[in-house]
Parts: C-alpha cells; sequence; structure tokens
C-alpha cells in the first residue's frame, strides 16, 4: 500500500482535516460508525457486504457511519483518494441535512446532481493525484461558496461535544445559549446525523480506538481512562457495542497493520 496525506488549501481547511488516500490496497478495513463524513473517489471501486447482498460502491460517493458499519470487498486491489471533512463540516457543501446521510451512501451525482456528475468526470479525467487533487478542491470551494450555512456557531458547539470528557449532558452546554434543548438536540442531528449523547458516545470510543492503533498497543485501559470511561466493563460494552468484537477479538496484528486512522495534522507529512 502506498499512502498519500494532502493538506487542504486554507479556504477548505476549517471545514476538511485531510486529503488522503490509499494506491494498490489488497484489502480494506471495516468502516466503523463514526462522528465525521467523507467523500469517496475509488478508481476500482469494491463492494458493499451485507447480511444478504453485495453492491458496488459508486465511484464517486459520500456517506456517514453513525450506527452500522461497513465491510468492504474487492476482487482487484484498490486505489482511491478521500475527502476527511471535520464532524459537522459537511452540511456547508451539501443541499441536505446530514441526517439524511446517516447509514446511507450517496453517490456524486446523487448529492449535487449535474453538478456531481461533472465533479466525477472531472477527477477521472486525470491520472495523476495532484491534479485530481486540484479538481477536488477547486469543485469543493464552489460547493462552499454555494452551501455554507451562517451558524458558525453551531460547529464550534459540536466541537465543544466531541471533545468534552466524562459524563455528558447537553443541558450544561445551553446555559449561554437563547435556544432550548430540544432545538439544539435537533440542530445536533441536522448537523451531524445522530443526537448528541450519541455523538459524544461515539467520539469517544474512537478517540481511544485511534489512540490504540496508532500506538499498536494491546493494552487500552489507561487510554480509555483518560478519555472518560469509568472502568473495564464500561469500555468493554461500548468495544462491542462500535464493533461487534471484544477487544482481545479485535485488537489484532492484522487490525494494527491495516485501519483508517492517520496521524495528527501536526504530525503528518504532505507527501505530493
Amino acid at each position: 500500500m502506498i499512502p498519500l496525506f494532502i493538506f487542504p488549501v486554507e479556504p477548505l481547511s476549517a471545514y476538511v482535516d485531510r486529503i488522503w488516500g490509499w494506491t494498490d490496497e489488497d484489502e480494506m478495513p471495516d468502516i466503523l460508525p463514526g462522528t465525521g463524513c467523507e467523500l469517496f473517489f475509488y478508481d476500482n471501486p469494491p463492494n458493499l457486504i451485507s447480511s444478504d447482498s453485495k453492491q458496488k460502491l459508486p465511484k464517486f460517493h459520500s456517506g456517514c457511519t453513525r450506527y452500522s458499519g461497513i465491510k468492504l470487498v474487492s476482487e482487484s486491489k484498490i486505489t482511491f483518494l478521500a475527502v476527511r471533512f471535520r464532524s459537522s463540516a459537511l452540511r456547508h457543501f451539501i443541499p441536505m441535512n446530514i441526517s439524511e446521510l446517516t447509514d446511507n451512501i450517496f453517490s456524486g451525482e446523487e448529492l449535487w446532481g449535474s453538478f456531481g456528475a461533472r465533479f466525477e468526470r472531472e477527477v477521472f479525467s486525470f491520472e495523476k493525484n495532484d491534479d485530481r487533487v486540484e479538481v477536488i478542491q477547486r469543485n469543493l470551494l464552489m460547493l462552499l461558496e454555494r452551501y455554507k450555512k451562517n451558524d458558525e456557531w453551531l460547529d464550534e458547539f459540536i466541537s465543544g461535544i466531541y471533545y468534552s470528557q466524562g459524563d455528558f449532558s447537553i443541558s450544561d452546554y445551553c446555559d449561554n445559549c437563547s435556544l432550548s434543548i430540544r432545538q439544539i438536540e435537533r440542530l445536533v442531528v441536522s448537523s451531524v446525523g445522530v443526537p448528541p449523547k450519541y455523538f459524544h458516545r461515539t467520539a469517544r470510543f474512537q478517540r481511544v480506538l485511534r489512540s490504540i492503533l496508532l500506538s499498536r498497543r494491546k493494552s487500552y485501559l489507561a487510554d480509555a481512562y483518560d478519555s472518560g470511561y469509568y472502568d473495564q466493563s464500561h469500555f468493554i460494552r461500548d468495544f462491542k457495542h462500535y464493533t461487534g468484537e471484544s477487544p482481545s477479538a479485535y485488537l489484532t496484528d492484522k487490525r494494527f497493520m491495516s485501519h483508517f486512522y492517520n496521524t495528527s495534522r501536526s504530525t503528518a507529512v504532505n507527501l505530493l
């Protein structure tokens, strides 16, 4: 596998964490429920596997896994570019609420009509990744100009939920807000696809799993306690909820070698 990691241009950096990709990967890791959204551009898209079907993914698509993970398989080596949005950022680029994307996959054309179809054609008209990245960023800037929301405070509010430690209550975040708790909850669901408490729960689990996989440590209690888990059984319950397995079954050498987590922006290197 050849990884790519590209910082977005400045107008996009408030919304896009990174543009990244893999080249000639034999096998894709499972995609677990998360807090963000991504756009994928596959040269040879894999198949999405469910309990009773196999579906070829669109070459250009997006989706937000929230309650259910995704299993991907392919008969050939996989090459892709992806845009990783910050938690509530994709809403500034699309005409619908994020809640419509929850545990669904939309092609670029389904998201943006003729603009999405043209976006896809432009990206795949180039062979080199640097040309593709330029096209992706140019089109994202056009979408941002068209769909950007004016409630930046909501992004800050959601970021506060994402990074909060320990127990979480939405009322703790509404003391200085003119909106009711119910109004805030509706806004969060429309922006990230799930209620605030579940979003916080997922963010906490993902932070711990990311730390474990990047450090390649099978011991996890220190990370769990640092992120606000009460005890080992508390963390194991969440682990089984999001992965379907116990930590001892999930944390294998294979999982340490292949996952969708990247190093932080402060330590990453632009590989193009």
